[in-house]
């Protein structure tokens, strides 16, 4: 699958909040509502034109200024410049090599999001999978399977501790 194919298909995991101050204009150029997050742990943005844009290091809820680096006709990829509002969601990543900056940990790209808040988007990125692309719809769903909290295991960190 392309990356442009992933973020065709990776539209809705979240419930956006209620309000978008967004919808009703109250924004400064170029802020945007973080209304979702895809499995790639970008955030998914509309812009007031409605063009969807893929933030990179946002969270859903978050009110964000971005740098977009590629445009299409459907969608925008970028990244976040500013944070206006933070979520509530989230929180400082274990590992120390985490990141967007050029050798950033290769792990969990969802450090930044709460752990339960991370499970709930799998799920969703899960249960829409099943329905947009296989047209399947679980009569019953289990509960998540989840771990315990862990030192970070990303190649950075391993390395480091091996010397």
């Amino acid at each position: 699958m392309s990356a442009s194919d992933s973020h065709e298909n990776s539209l809705a995991t979240t419930a956006s909040p209620n309000s978008n101050p967004s919808d009703r204009g109250e924004l400064p150029e170029g802020w945007v509502v973080v209304e979702s997050m895809d499995i790639d742990a970008q955030g998914i943005a509309r812009r007031p034109d409605g063009k969807v844009v893929f933030i990179e290091g946002a969270l859903p809820f978050e009110v964000v200024s971005t740098s977009v680096h590629r445009k299409k006709n459907n969608w925008e990829a970028g990244v976040v410049t500013a944070i206006h509002r933070e979520s509530s969601q989230r929180v400082r990543p274990g590992c120390p090599h985490f990141g967007l900056h050029a050798g950033a940990c290769g792990g969990c790209k969802m450090q930044h999001l709460h752990e339960t808040a991370q499970v709930a988007v799998k799920q969703r990125v899960l249960e829409d999978n099943l329905w947009h692309l296989g047209k399947v719809k679980p009569e019953t769903m289990l509960r998540p399977i989840t771990a315990t909290a862990r030192a970070c295991r990303c190649a950075m960190c391993t390395k480091k501790a091996r010397y």
